[in-house]
């Protein structure tokens, strides 16, 4: 699984709806692929907000493998299907020659 690390744009344009208040406090958040938070936090966390943040974790790396096990297979299946075996045909007159 690869980890991004991204600059956030902070206008309010770009925000849309992640509701930061404060400018000077730090908030960390947890974004899969397709942009969607699973996770927020603002602040020092508590122990029940860590334990939180690496459950959340833990499930969109669980996602994360099935996804590509899944692609994995089919990929798989895929090659196997189109590696088709090449029979001879045998030649049915000179078989069927006699002398």
């Amino acid at each position: 699984m690869q980890i991004k690390e991204a600059w956030i744009d902070m206008s309010p344009q770009a925000l849309g709806g992640v509701d930061i208040e404060n400018s000077f406090l730090g908030y960390a958040f947890v974004v899969d692929q397709y942009a969607n938070i699973h996770w927020r936090a603002v602040g020092l966390a508590k122990d029940y907000e860590l334990d939180s943040l690496f459950k959340v974790i833990n499930e969109l790396k669980a996602q994360h493998t099935k996804q590509q096990e899944k692609i994995q297979t089919n990929q798989s299946n895929q090659e196997n299907s189109n590696s088709s075996t090449i029979e001879p045909i045998s030649n049915k007159s000179n078989d069927a020659q006699t002398p």
